[in-house]
C-alpha cells in the first residue's frame, strides 16, 4: 500500500519518462557500477546514446538481478535475459518479430572496461574533494561522537561543479593544447628544452616509479641507467589518445617531461561556487594539480597594484613617463617593457590596458610596496610576495584558486567571495549533516568606486588591449573583462576572464620552468592561455542554459566610466585639457597686455611731443 501511495505521488510530479530517467541514473548494475552511463562505459566502453539495441537490451536485462544476469559472470543467463527483453519489445510493439529474431542470434560482444578513479569528469577536483572531506571528518562527527568514514558510510556529497561547464572546460583545454603542443615541438625542432641539463634530467628520472623500484632492488646507479635504456612495451599519453608503444623508460620520462601542462578554474562571480576545475591535461599520467599550484603571476597581478594606487588617490587619467628608470636602492633593478618600446607618456588606465611595465613599477612605488602586499593578502593571495618593485610585474607566486578569489573583489564592488565547492552533505538516511552557501567577506577590501574603476579598466584590456583577440578572433560582443599575464622568459602564460556571471582563470606552462617557448610570439599569455578561455566561453554561450548570460551587465557607474575616459598615450606631457587651456589663455593674456601696453606708451610719447 505504501508503494502504491508513493507511486501515485511520484506520477503527480514527474512524467513516466522522467521517472525512468531518474531510476536509470541511480540503479546499481553490480561491480560498484551505478547508473546507465557508467554501466555503458564499463560493459561496452561507449555512452548510452551510442549503444546498439542488443547492447541496451543486455543492460536492461541486468536490472532483474545484476549478479545473476551479469554477462561477465553468467553469460548464458545474460543472453537469455537479453532475448527476453527483445521479446517484450515485440510484445509492446517497439520492435518487429523479424528484427527481434535476427538480434537474438547475435552473441553478446562486451568491451569490458573497468573505470578507474583517474577517469571520468573532473578527476583533479575529485581528488581535492576527497582530501577536503577527510579533513572535514576530523572536525565533524556523528551525534554519538564517532567519526564518519567517507568510503563506507554512504554519504552523499553534493558539489557545486556544473557537469556541462566542466565538460566545456576539459574540451577547451584539449583542443588548444593539441595545437599548442605541435607548435611547441616545431618551435624546438627536436631539440631538448632543458639543453642537456643532466642534473635536471637526473632529478626527473629519480622521481619516476620504475627508478624507485630498481633502487629498492639494490641496483647500482649504472645498472639502473642501463635498465632504463632498454626498450619495453608501454603506454604513453598523447593528445590523439593513449598509445601503446615500444620505448625505453628513459625516453618515456623525457617525452612526458617535455609536454605542456594547463590548469583552469571557473567560479560564479557573485557566489564563489566552483563550476569547473581542470587541474592538468591527464590525471592518469600527471597527478600534480595546477589549480592549487603556485607559479609566478606575471601581469595578472598588476590590477592589485593599480587598485592600491587608486586607493592612494592616483587617478586613472594621471600620466606617467614610459621611462626605463633604474631603482638604485633595489640593486639597480630596471623594468623593461615586453615589446621593448620606451618614450612618451601613458595614462594609468592606458598602462593597464597595454600592460606597460615601466608605469606599473612607478605605481607600486607611489602606492607603497608594503600597501600592495597588504592588499594582496586581504584579497586572498597566500604565496610568496617579495617586497620589491618587481612585484608590480608579477614576480610573486599565485595559484588559479587564489586568482579567481582575488578578482572577485573587483566584480563585487570591493567585497571578496571565497570559492565554495560543496553545497551539502547527506548521511545514508538522507539527513543533511552539512550545508554551505556563498562565503562573502563581511568587510570591504577596497572601495566600491575603486573596484568599478579596475573593472572598467579591465574591460578596456579586452576592448582594445592585450586581450583584444576575444573580440577580433572569437567574436564576443558582450560585456567582458580580463587580464593577460606572461612571466620572465615566457615560462608561464596566464589569462583571467570576467563576465558579470563567471570568473575564469587559465594557466599554461611546463611542469618545470625550462619547458617553455623561447619567443613572446608563442610564449605570451595571449597565445598560450587566452585561447582556452575563448573556446570555453564560445561553448558556454552556445548552451541553452548559459547562453542568456551574455546579456548580463557589469553595472559600472557613469562616474567610473567617465573617470577612465582619457587618452591611453601621449607624445608630450600635460596634465589635463584644462591645463592646456590655462596655458593658452595665459599666452593670449600676455600678448594682449604687450599689445595694449605698446599702444599706451606710444600715446604717452605723442602727448610728450605735443
Amino acid at each position: 500500500v505504501r508503494e502504491i501511495i508513493i507511486a501515485r505521488r511520484l506520477e503527480e510530479v514527474y512524467t513516466k519518462s522522467k521517472i525512468l530517467q531518474l531510476y536509470l541514473n541511480t540503479v546499481p548494475f553490480g561491480e560498484n557500477t551505478y547508473g546507465i552511463e557508467t554501466a555503458s562505459l564499463v560493459f561496452f566502453n561507449k555512452k548510452p546514446m551510442d549503444l546498439k539495441l542488443e547492447e541496451a537490451a543486455t543492460l536492461v536485462g541486468m536490472l532483474k538481478g545484476n549478479t545473476d544476469f551479469n554477462p561477465t559472470r553468467n553469460y548464458g543467463a545474460a543472453l537469455n535475459r537479453r532475448n527476453l527483453v527483445l521479446n517484450q519489445m515485440v510484445r509492446y510493439n517497439y520492435l518487429s518479430q523479424e528484427n527481434a529474431d535476427s538480434l537474438a542470434q547475435l552473441p553478446i560482444k562486451l568491451n569490458y572496461h573497468t573505470l578507474q578513479h583517474d577517469e571520468g569528469p573532473a578527476p583533479y577536483f575529485r581528488e581535492y574533494l576527497r582530501l577536503a572531506l577527510k579533513d572535514w571528518t576530523k572536525r565533524n562527527t556523528r551525534p554519538d561522537g564517532s567519526s564518519y568514514n567517507i568510503y563506507t558510510d554512504g554519504l552523499k556529497i553534493y558539489t557545486t561543479i556544473d557537469y556541462s561547464l566542466q565538460s566545456y572546460a576539459e574540451k577547451a583545454v584539449k583542443e588548444h593544447l593539441t595545437i599548442l603542443q605541435k607548435e611547441f615541438d616545431s618551435h624546438w625542432k627536436g631539440k631538448e628544452p632543458w639543453k642537456r641539463d643532466l642534473k635536471l634530467v637526473q632529478n626527473e628520472i629519480a622521481n619516476c616509479e620504475r627508478y624507485k623500484k630498481l633502487v629498492k632492488q639494490g641496483k647500482s646507479q649504472a645498472e639502473i641507467m642501463e635498465e632504463l635504456k632498454k626498450p619495453v612495451e608501454t603506454k604513453i599519453f598523447s593528445w590523439e589518445g593513449e598509445k601503446q608503444v615500444t620505448i625505453s623508460p628513459l625516453d618515456s620520462i623525457l617525452y612526458h617531461f617535455a609536454l605542456l601542462q594547463a590548469g583552469m578554474l571557473c567560479i560564479e562571480g557573485k557566489t564563489g561556487f566552483v563550476k569547473a576545475w581542470v587541474g592538468g591535461i591527464d590525471y592518469k599520467y600527471f597527478k600534480y594539480d595546477h589549480v592549487t599550484a603556485h607559479r609566478q603571476a606575471g601581469s595578472t597581478f598588476k590590477p592589485v597594484v593599480y587598485a592600491a594606487a587608486l586607493e592612494k588617490g592616483i587617478s586613472p587619467c594621471d600620466f606617467y613617463g614610459n621611462d626605463s628608470i633604474v631603482y638604485v636602492q633595489y640593486d639597480d633593478w630596471t623594468p623593461r617593457n615586453a615589446e621593448g618600446g620606451y618614450g612618451g607618456y601613458y595614462s594609468v588606465q592606458g598602462a593597464l590596458t597595454y600592460s606597460i611595465n615601466t608605469v606599473s613599477a612607478q605605481l607600486i612605488m607611489a602606492a607603497g610596496i608594503d600597501n600592495v602586499v597588504d592588499l594582496a593578502h586581504k584579497m586572498g593571495f597566500q604565496g610568496d610576495l617579495p617586497e620589491v618593485p618587481s612585484l608590480s610585474l608579477g614576480t610573486g607566486t599565485v595559484s588559479l584558486y587564489e586568482l579567481t578569489q582575488a578578482y572577485s573583489v573587483f566584480l563585487n564592488k570591493g567585497y571578496r567571495v571565497n570559492p565554495v565547492y560543496i553545497r551539502r552533505i547527506e548521511d545514508q538516511q538522507g539527513n543533511v549533516i552539512f550545508t554551505q552557501g556563498p562565503q562573502i567577506n563581511s568587510d570591504s577590501i577596497i572601495s566600491g568606486y575603486t573596484a568599478e574603476l579596475i573593472e572598467a579598466m579591465l574591460c578596456n584590456v579586452v576592448n582594445k588591449g592585450t586581450a583584444g583577440s576575444l573580440r577580433s578572433v572569437y567574436g564576443f560582443r558582450n560585456e567582458m573583462a580580463g587580464k593577460t599575464g606572461t612571466t620572465q622568459n615566457q615560462t608561464d602564460g596566464w589569462f583571467i576572464g570576467l563576465t558579470p556571471d563567471l570568473i575564469t582563470a587559465v594557466w599554461v606552462g611546463g611542469n618545470n620552468p625550462v619547458v617553455r617557448f623561447r619567443s613572446m610570439t608563442y610564449g605570451q599569455g595571449a597565445h598560450m592561455a587566452l585561447p582556452i578561455y575563448g573556446r570555453f566561453m564560445q561553448q558556454v554561450y552556445a548552451d541553452a542554459v548559459y547562453g542568456p548570460t551574455r546579456f548580463s551587465s557589469f553595472h559600472i557607474s557613469e562616474a567610473a566610466r567617465s573617470a577612465i575616459d582619457c587618452d591611453d598615450y601621449r607624445e608630450e606631457e600635460y596634465d589635463t585639457l584644462m591645463d592646456m587651456l590655462d596655458k593658452t589663455e595665459q599666452t593670449i593674456s600676455d600678448f594682449l597686455r604687450r599689445l595694449f601696453g605698446k599702444k599706451k606708451r606710444e600715446r604717452e610719447r605723442q602727448q610728450d611731443n605735443e
